[in-house]
């Protein structure tokens, strides 16, 4: 039960929270925007930055940070050319701006009449990723062009977001993403390299921040990855500042705030509390920098053995999926949030957790596949040892999440049997019960189509949706309620179990999402893994015995070749290897393909970026429907 402090913390927060969203507050007050007198840039922590012996990729580096310095910035997979400094109030791609001067109440940005995405666009510019390329490119070269860009524009975003106003102070979370991308390129350069000036202006800033976050904290209705964040803000300006007397209560509610939701950010097996792996990344990260920071603030605080067993759990899980399947698929949302500017690529991303994390914690952590060049710019002098990975060949579950393999065979399966989302709201969650994803030989075939956009109704409405996921689809529904963009009602429950552990490996599984429709229908899903083959069938049944429609989903990733369909065969080519698809039972399969009206056919492998794949769809109608799906290498 949670403490009677824990819930007055919850309604104060709440209540604050309110007063916010209704603008219930001067926003030229000293609140915000006038710091104490005494307030001083804390250097002790940010020790410098070891000698950079170890980077791989300093050419590409050095290449970045000169594209920066002629104005040539990179939004996700769009690269923008800027005159100077960026606009910081104006979206890079449809040029809409706001008004940088009226109050940041966050109702008023999500519902204003800005382009679908902006919003989101927006604040990618000003997360200021790339200041760790210029700051790295820095140590490599010691030229001080590299800083002094970044000086510039740390500077010019300073003088023109004043606190508690605009588009950028809306979110906390972005004030720690963007917060953390300044501390580091500080670190990195080395404190002595700035002006006395320019340290107590991001000191002042920070302290606007954690005051901004403290007043709105995502305590309600959903603890989710923005609390983390802001937890993390919190424990940055509790250890960075000094001078002011609320310092101390701010780190220690930082680190109170992250041991005591930890479990809704790792699941006690290690899954997604959001049932996201992009999320799960972006949390673990945050998770990490701040064990950091306790590290080098030399403090007696630290995270909670739980929250450090959760995180070393859920590094497991993520590199348990990177080897059964060969990557890390982007199920659930994913927006490529990002807190330590290192690769984009989510198995890179992995490699830098687990070596950062194993030298962290007294944990061995599974090896990673390379030792990311970003570890090391922290401060460590020991050589971790790590534990080797075993593909124990049976069927591995964490809280749902069932990894389905066999040594002998070239098939590797996800049967995703999870919760829906992070309750109440299940916000970043996809409708996607019973979804199967398979590679073949290492090489994705059955794929989850990720996330896309958060912007556009359409195309946000279908990559969330099960029609775009590898299930089955009844009545043209979802299996649960959609809401709006970050909400789900009426949430489905799922059951499984592990028939037979040994050739075949059989898993029975089922839910009940659409127990709602007047039809009540129930879908169970067979699921069996041979040397050769994976099998798959489906039942559906409607209990008032009604008759009812639905639809059999398998999307293909963008790279498989369909070179042959006969009668519900399908032939494929992946990465020079050849396999068959036999589906047996009701309607004739289809292929969609690029669609648009409506939306069917797509796959999104990054935020913003989507493209054309090739979806087989079945249809039928009736009172009950079974659907038998056989997956066969050809030699």
């Amino acid at each position: 039960m949670e403490s009677y402090m824990g819930r007055l913390f919850r309604f104060t927060s709440r209540l604050k929270r309110g007063f916010l969203h209704r603008g219930w507050y001067p926003t030229n007050s000293s609140l915000f925007h006038t710091p104490p007198s005494g307030l001083q840039f804390n250097t002790k922590p940010l020790s410098d930055c070891p000698p950079l012996n170890f980077v791989e990729n300093k050419d590409q580096i050095i290449r970045h940070a000169d594209e920066i310095c002629t104005g040539l910035l990179k939004i996700w997979n769009t690269t923008i050319q800027i005159d100077g400094v960026p606009d910081w109030h104006s979206d890079p791609l449809t040029g809409y701006r706001w008004n940088s001067s009226e109050p940041s109440i966050p109702d008023r940005y999500f519902h204003d009449s800005s382009p679908p995405g902006a919003l989101r666009r927006i604040w990618e510019l000003n997360r200021h990723a790339w200041l760790f390329d210029l700051a790295l490119a820095y140590r490599l070269t010691h030229n001080s062009d590299y800083t002094k860009i970044g000086i510039d524009h740390i500077s010019d975003w300073i003088e023109t977001n004043q606190p508690a106003t605009g588009v950028n102070w809306t979110s906390p979370l972005e004030s720690t993403i963007r917060l953390v991308a300044w501390v580091e390129f500080i670190r990195l350069v080395g404190v002595h390299a700035f002006p006395e000036e320019f340290l107590t202006h991001v000191a002042r800033t920070l302290y606007a921040a954690a005051r901004r976050t403290e007043w709105d904290l995502s305590l309600f209705p959903n603890p989710n990855n923005h609390l983390a964040g802001e937890a993390l803000l919190l424990l940055l300006a509790g250890t960075l500042l000094r001078g002011v007397s609320t310092i101390s209560s701010w780190r220690n509610t930082g680190l109170s705030l992250l041991s005591t939701y930890a479990k809704n950010q790792f699941g006690d097996s290690g899954s997604p509390g959001e049932q996201s792996t992009g999320y799960l990344l972006f949390v673990s990260e945050i998770y990490l920098y701040a064990a950091y920071l306790l590290r080098e603030s030399r403090s007696d605080l630290h995270l909670s053995d739980d929250s450090i067993r959760r995180i070393a759990a859920s590094l497991v899980f993520l590199d348990d999926l990177n080897n059964l399947l060969g990557y890390i698929p982007g199920v659930g949302d994913s927006d490529d949030a990002q807190l330590l500017g290192w690769d984009q690529n989510p198995v890179s991303r992995l490699d830098g957790l687990l070596t950062l994390g194993s030298r962290l914690f007294d944990i061995r952590l599974p090896k990673p596949r390379n030792t990311s060049n970003s570890v090391s710019v922290f401060n460590f002098h020991t050589t971790p040892e790590y534990e080797e990975y075993e593909n124990v060949g049976r069927p591995t579950h964490y809280n749902g999440w069932i990894f389905i393999s066999q040594n002998s065979t070239p098939w590797e399966v996800l049967l995703l049997a999870s919760p829906l989302g992070l309750p109440p709201l299940h916000g970043h969650g996809h409708a996607h019960a019973l979804s199967t994803i398979i590679s073949f030989s290492g090489h994705p075939l059955i794929v989850d189509p990720g996330t896309y956009s958060y912007g556009e109704k359409a195309w946000r409405d279908f990559f969330r949706s099960t029609r775009a996921h590898a299930t089955v689809v009844v009545e043209d529904s979802d299996q649960a309620q959609s809401v709006d963009t970050f909400t789900w009602r009426h949430p489905y429950s799922c059951s499984w179990k592990i028939v037979q552990n040994r050739d075949p490996i059989i898993i029975r599984a089922g839910h009940n999402g659409y127990k709602r429709l007047t039809q009540q229908v129930t879908h169970e899903r067979i699921v069996q893994l041979s040397e050769t083959t994976v099998v798959i069938k489906d039942s559906l049944s409607s209990c008032t015995d009604m008759e009812f429609s639905a639809s059999l989903v398998w999307p293909l990733h963008p790279s498989i070749t369909i070179h042959g369909e006969n009668e519900g065969t399908f032939s494929m080519c992946i990465q020079e290897q050849n396999c068959d698809l036999y589906i047996t039972g009701p309607g004739t399969p289809r292929i969609a393909r690029g669609e648009t009206s409506p939306v069917n056919g797509w796959y999104s492998p990054v935020f913003e970026k989507r493209e054309p794949s090739s979806t087989i769809v079945v249809h039928a109608t009736g009172r009950t429907i079974s659907w038998r799906s056989e997956f066969r290498g050809i030699e």
